[in-house]
């Protein structure tokens, strides 16, 4: 089922605080539902309340909301936070979060349309990038080039904003210029089949689900603007890495090889966010 959502303004939150009853909450307000496959999923104290960390490589598995699709020509924008937690987690290419299949023609070529966020092999940066077809030359893209340090978080930000055909990234509050492709996104339809995947892509070549810790992933249907960018940054500029050796939070995780789909429906979960808006914050809340 696909969600259209046309009011601008918050469309999807997972605070990623918990895993309960087989599934991840959205705070948002549609509250769609998530689930993880094969993923042995573990808590740590994150840039809000808890992070969700996948401490296994190699793993092909991921978190799915299955039912995050905004209209495909609408201006999304993205914001979240990402921690690795060793040099090992940067060896290889690896997905962030992507919604469609855009993932693998992020790197690799040939991907379905869609929109993404990873990191690139040796940890030489981050790597924002979209599709409106199957064609490589309708793709485009974004990319940082400072060495990603493990034991450190990263806001990244990225926004599609349809009306000017441009797209926009952020890596801790400094815009990212660098392109491999364009930054001009053409006419077309981004597709969201397949919804949003975190740790792993839809069409992700490698099979192989990301090592580090998330939280606090927000995705708009609206051009955020850099001050509210900044804003999102501020939140968690002086979060600090987990002690992943005493640091985890015993609480039931996803368990590796578990199938359950997300459904659609239901309350979001009763989670402290420390000074966050609460559940039932109007769907066009923006950060200031």
């Amino acid at each position: 089922m696909k969600v259209d959502v046309r009011v601008p303004g918050l469309a999807y939150y997972f605070p990623l605080d918990k895993w309960e009853n087989g599934k991840f909450s959205d705070a948002g307000p549609f509250k769609i539902e998530g689930s993880s496959w094969a993923l042995p999923l573990e808590f740590y104290k994150g840039v809000v309340g808890n992070a969700v960390h996948n401490p296994s490589l190699g793993v092909r598995g991921y978190i799915h909301y299955p039912d995050v699709s905004p209209p495909g020509r609408c201006s999304v924008s993205v914001s979240l936070w990402v921690l690795y937690p060793d040099a090992e987690s940067l060896k290889n290419d690896g997905v962030i979060i992507t919604h469609g299949g855009c993932m693998a023609g992020m790197i690799e070529g040939g991907s379905r349309s869609g929109w993404g966020i990873g990191h690139l092999s040796g940890g030489k940066g981050f790597k924002f990038a979209g599709n409106v077809s199957q064609r490589e030359e309708t793709s485009f893209d974004l990319r940082s080039d400072e060495v990603i340090q493990p034991l450190k978080w990263y806001h990244l930000a990225v926004v599609f904003d349809r009306d000017t055909q441009k797209m926009r990234a952020w890596v801790n509050n400094k815009e990212i210029l660098k392109s491999d492709r364009t930054p001009n996104i053409p006419d077309g339809v981004m597709d969201s089949v397949g919804g949003v995947y975190l740790f792993n892509g839809y069409v992700w070549k490698s099979g192989r689900a990301t090592r580090a810790l998330l939280d606090e992933v927000r995705v708009y249907t609206a051009v955020l603007t850099p001050n509210q960018i900044a804003t999102l940054y501020v939140e968690g500029r002086d979060a600090v890495a987990p002690d992943f050796n005493n640091g985890l939070i015993k609480q039931p995780a996803a368990e590796a090889g578990q199938g359950r789909r997300g459904r659609r429906g239901g309350p979001a979960q009763e989670v402290p966010r420390d000074g966050h808006p609460p559940d039932d914050t109007p769907k066009d809340e923006m950060p200031e």
